[in-house]
């Protein structure tokens, strides 16, 4: 991942030069690159199976999709995310200066490419709902103190959500209670939006 990550940065390093719009254009760039690259993993992922996770090319691209995916949001361009162990992947009060933004994204794609991912089948009558925030550490409280530990969850259906953790695998099927601790946890970490396929689903967390 550090090749893919070194050719990623000298781009946005030369593009951070200038002005503020031609780096906002060479964030939105990379995005809009990441996106087109992550499209077919996506695809494999929602067909039920992270056989494609085990190719460490296709697992470190889509790493890094939810690295950008993670630090792309109101929240965390409102400075409101201090939810990671402290001193691993420390924000400043200033964070969205530029560098800071582009590290911290890099930092968690990298922190994810080495952990072991889970897929979680929700075959509940309760669906899975996202928001604005839509990779969240479901070890934080969302309450500005730092989190002691990570392991990130990111939704990627109603009916399917990935779950990334250093050492542990989890069990694919989960109870209700499950699905709703998941739920629950996605308004916490939400600034404003939050998404679902029922409505009860969004309003009943």
């Amino acid at each position: 991942i550090h090749n893919i990550l070194k050719l990623k940065l000298k781009y946005l390093v030369d593009c951070g030069l200038y002005n503020d719009n031609t780096r906002k254009n060479a964030l939105e760039n990379e995005y809009a690159d990441m996106e087109q690259k992550t499209i077919s993993i996506l695809q494999f992922i929602r067909n039920g199976t992270i056989e494609v996770l085990n190719n460490q090319y296709e697992k470190n691209m889509f790493s890094i999709f939810l690295g950008m995916q993670y630090t792309r949001t109101p929240k965390c361009r409102n400075g409101k995310i201090n939810c990671l162990p402290e001193g691993q992947f420390q924000i400043s009060d200033n964070f969205l200066f530029y560098w800071v933004y582009i590290f911290l994204s890099d930092g968690i794609g990298s922190w994810i490419s080495s952990s072991r991912p889970s897929l979680l089948k929700n075959e509940t009558d309760i669906p899975f709902i996202t928001g604005d925030q839509p990779v969240i550490n479901i070890k934080s409280d969302y309450d500005c103190v730092p989190a002691k530990e990570i392991r990130l969850y990111y939704p990627i259906s109603p009916k399917l959500a990935l779950l990334f953790d250093e050492k542990e695998l989890f069990e694919n099927s989960i109870s209700v209670e499950d699905v709703l601790f998941y739920n629950k946890k996605i308004k916490q970490a939400s600034e404003a939006l939050v998404i679902g396929n029922k409505k009860d689903a969004v309003e009943n967390i």
